[in-house]
């Protein structure tokens, strides 16, 4: 298949979903394999590639900058320290909401 390319202004992610043998990510054609992240830099192209034989599902994601601080950690992402401190606090204090136990049902396709 031919590789597939287009001009980013950020910094764009593409995430492997499933792929075949011998499937590429970058300019440089690095090994892209199931399961796996490709990150590019701003201004780059993003050029994916998948094997003649199959094909290549990709979750891709690219926007731009918020140009504010950013700070994660767990589950959490937040801009300031403080703010990751109310939210562990938040979630401990059970203010975060309750998800039914009877309401989650399994993806079926």
């Amino acid at each position: 298949m031919p590789a597939s390319t287009r001009a980013m202004t950020a910094s764009p992610l593409a995430y492997a979903r499933s792929c075949s043998r011998g499937s590429t990510a970058g300019a440089d054609a690095a090994p892209f394999g199931a399961g796996q992240l490709a990150v590019f830099g701003a201004g780059h192209s993003v050029t994916l590639a998948a094997s003649d034989r199959e094909g290549l599902d990709v979750f891709a994601i690219g926007g731009r900058p918020i140009g504010e601080p950013v700070m994660a950690h767990g589950p959490f992402v937040m801009n300031t320290r403080a703010e990751l401190v109310q939210a562990f606090d938040d979630f401990q204090a059970g203010r975060l909401g309750t998800i039914p136990a009877d309401s989650i049902q399994p993806y079926r396709r």
